[in-house]
């Protein structure tokens, strides 16, 4: 029973931290966005709600970087920090993952 318990504590504390981590990096997100005026300073409005919203974003971002202000150079780098750390984490989940396979492959033999 207290297993039960521990899981479900467990949970509710991996998604506040999900939820809080999310909020750390969304909020200033919008203020950069907010400051440069993204993405109607760059002469094109997003008209797609929710997740294709957020996909759009990201499609039109590379315009950030042609302008060569400081707060646009910033907020694309800023954006796709997350992208390449999830990528990275990604990429090391499966190469830990085949050197543990083929380790424990090697010491099975």
């Amino acid at each position: 029973m207290n297993e039960d318990k521990e899981k479900k504590s467990g949970s509710w504390r991996k998604n506040l931290a999900i939820i809080f981590g999310t909020l750390v990096y969304m909020l200033p997100l919008f203020w950069l966005w907010q400051k440069t005026g993204y993405p109607e300073s760059l002469g094109f409005r997003i008209t797609a709600r929710g997740k294709g919203g957020l996909i759009e974003n990201w499609w039109y971002s590379y315009r950030l970087i042609e302008r060569h202000n400081i707060w646009d150079v910033v907020a694309f780098v800023y954006m796709w920090a997350a992208v390449v750390g999830i990528v990275a984490w990604l990429v090391w989940a499966v190469v830990n993952g085949r050197r543990a396979a083929a380790q424990e492959k090697g010491a099975a033999a």
